[in-house]
């Protein structure tokens, strides 16, 4: 991401791999686990003052981490990569815009290790390919 070049990855890059690990289920896990002390649901837990306001500092922490990892998931996927919006909304890519941001998913489909089919539009007009995969 810093060094201003596409890394090759698979349909899911390593920052998509991340927000999701790490965002959704990692800090998902602690939210969680937090708001039940919060709302006192732990049977056997003994609820001090302490208690507390630790649950109520972790809660806070993992909770503003997460935010700001969707923020920045959704800033990438509308704002910051060019026709990553239109991939999501249709479900289709360009095989320029597949293979510049996912070489090695392109790779698999050309392939043929992973099945693609060629978005409606591109069949209509008889144009380039747009891959939309299942794997």
């Amino acid at each position: 991401m810093f060094s201003g070049q596409e890394v090759a990855s698979h349909r899911f890059n390593a920052g998509e791999k991340v927000v999701f690990w790490l965002g959704v289920l990692g800090l998902g896990v602690i939210v969680v686990a937090s708001g039940l002390v919060l709302d006192k649901l732990i049977p056997g837990l003994i609820y001090e003052r302490g208690t507390m306001q630790i649950a109520n500092m972790i809660h806070g922490v993992a909770t503003i981490l997460m935010m700001g990892m969707f923020l920045g998931h959704i800033y990438m996927g509308t704002i910051g990569m060019q026709g990553a919006y239109s991939a999501m909304r249709t479900g289709y890519v360009d095989e320029t815009w597949a293979k510049e941001h996912h070489e090695l998913w392109y790779n698999d489909i050309k392939a043929g290790k992973i099945p693609a089919q060629r978005s409606p539009e591109a069949v209509a007009h008889g144009g380039p390919a747009s891959t939309s995969a299942s794997a």
